[in-house]
């Protein structure tokens, strides 16, 4: 029976063997305050001095779909970011409006206003890498979707633990 890895150390494999972060580089880590995004942050802390991590720093969108609940996410964030000493970013944006003025689906909109957000931030703080909490579950329902959507065989390939603009996905082993 093979040994059991622990999470760390099936993470830190992961990122060497995709190459998703080299040394120096400033890695933000999206975390929404559910347990991916927190296990993400919390391995990719822990990891930080074998990487040789420049900057670790938490992002945090307040989508404002979900009231009080909404605002409590953002500051078990940032009481977080307190605790373990890390910079955080957080952001408000209200999808429901931008929904209305785009014509776009709820999810769609949440989607770009998060991508839009990622995208600033990782040019206003010069970093090279967002780290994101994404999982095999997840990739799992996004080639389901795409297969209900008719999508072309290039679309069964799923989400890439990588990709050119930084976005990396450290939990997709």
């Amino acid at each position: 029976m093979p040994a059991v890895q622990s999470l760390p150390k099936r993470v830190l494999g992961f990122i060497q063997e995709q190459h998703l972060i080299a040394p120096g580089d400033r890695v933000l880590v999206a975390v929404s305050g559910g347990p991916d995004s927190v296990v993400l942050l919390h391995v990719l802390r822990a990891l930080q001095p074998a990487l040789k991590v420049a900057q670790l720093t938490m992002l945090h969108l307040d989508h404002q779909l979900r009231g009080e609940e909404s605002s409590q996410d953002a500051r078990f964030i940032q009481d977080l970011a307190t605790q373990w000493g890390l910079p955080c970013h957080c952001r408000s944006v209200g999808v429901t409006e931008y929904r209305e003025t785009h014509r776009v689906s709820l999810e769609m909109a949440a989607r770009e206003c998060r991508h839009r957000f990622f995208m600033e931030t990782l040019a206003d703080l010069q970093a090279n890498r967002l780290a994101l909490g994404h999982q095999a579950d997840d990739q799992a329902e996004e080639m389901l979707l795409r297969l209900i959507r008719g999508t072309g065989p290039g679309g069964l390939a799923g989400m890439a633990p990588g990709t050119p603009e930084g976005l990396i996905r450290p939990l997709l082993f």
